[in-house]
């Protein structure tokens, strides 16, 4: 179902991006407003109506009263605070479940931007409880193996103890999404220009594995994290590498409403009908994977592939049972 759905919304936001390029505007606050309210209505278009969630724009507050960057689209749930003479919203970041920063076009220039606006969220963000569920099978796929009992947590090593923590925050944040309409005409030159940018700001606050966006979506390609909710690649490196963003390059709203639907699963408690019915498994491509290093911080190493290696990948396989011998 999920396929079927996001290839729906690609028509619609083919269509209606179509329109919008075709409007001889030149203001580019109202452009800006344009390509904003398309994101509120995919949004809107992508989670069932009857939840009672809401589609807005604004800025993300906690119990301290400190401020994020001005927030182009969120959904959130519950009440929040109107802002006089406007019809923008602050809430509260208990409240708030996705944020999607909105680009007409996202090249390089606009991803750092892109990436300051998503990180300001991080930076209002205030420990909460954890769903348990939730930070239980992001551990088992990241890790292939049970999570641990309390007794066990105390004695991981550094660099599994730091995992688990990005993890549980991971479990608390808000979804964050970059979206930009038109981008880079190749998989490689989206995947170079995000590493280019981490690179420049090596050795700055900010850039840890927490603060990466869950997904940066560049017209038809996109980069995703693999936090395990829900794509990950289970840790074998005997060097205990973590592979935290893959790159894709099929349908990205697929990705999207994978991440949406899975939040909203968690955060309910139930299944979104369908979602579960899809034997579609995205074939992503490695980029860049992570270690703690104690006193020093957070290893990256960037997976290079040209774009002839990237092409070479099927964009999905079906899910199959794994065969058992019989008893």
């Amino acid at each position: 179902m999920i396929t079927n759905f996001a290839d729906l919304l690609k028509e619609f936001t083919k269509k209606e991006i179509d329109f919008l390029d075709s409007q001889n505007i030149k203001h580019t606050p109202t452009i800006g407003n344009m390509y904003e309210g398309l994101a509120h209505e995919l949004v809107k278009k992508s989670i069932p109506p009857e939840w009672g969630l809401k589609v807005t724009n604004g800025f993300i507050t906690n119990k301290k009263g400190a401020l994020s960057n001005q927030i182009d689209c969120m959904l959130v749930v519950g009440a929040g605070e109107k802002i006089p003479y406007t019809d923008s919203y602050k809430f509260d970041i208990d409240n708030v479940l996705a944020v999607l920063e909105i680009k007409k076009n996202l090249y390089s220039a606009e991803l750092s931007e892109a990436y300051e606006n998503l990180r300001s969220v991080y930076g209002v963000f205030q420990p909460k409880e954890i769903n348990e569920t939730l930070l239980d099978n992001s551990y088992k796929s990241v890790f292939n193996e049970h999570p641990p009992t309390q007794n066990e947590f105390k004695n991981f090593p550094y660099w599994k103890d730091q995992i688990y923590r990005v993890l549980a925050f991971e479990c608390m944040l808000p979804v964050r999404i970059a979206l930009g309409y038109h981008g880079f005409s190749k998989e490689s030159n989206l995947r170079k220009s995000f590493v280019n940018y981490i690179e420049s700001n090596l050795h700055k606050k900010g850039f840890g594995p927490n603060s990466l966006p869950n997904l940066i979506i560049s017209d038809t390609f996109s980069i995703v994290k693999l936090n395990g909710m829900p794509y990950s690649v289970p840790i074998k490196d005997n060097k205990k590498y973590w592979h935290i963003l893959a790159s894709y390059s099929g349908n990205p709203l697929v990705l999207l409403l994978e991440l949406l639907w899975t939040k909203l699963t968690y955060h309910f408690g139930f299944m979104i009908p369908g979602f579960s019915n899809d034997l579609n498994i995205e074939i992503l491509k490695p980029l860049l994977k992570a270690k703690a290093i104690e006193s020093l911080g957070w290893e990256y190493v960037e997976l290079e592939a040209n774009e002839k290696e990237l092409s070479s990948f099927e964009l999905s396989t079906s899910w199959k049972p794994v065969e058992i011998d019989n008893l």
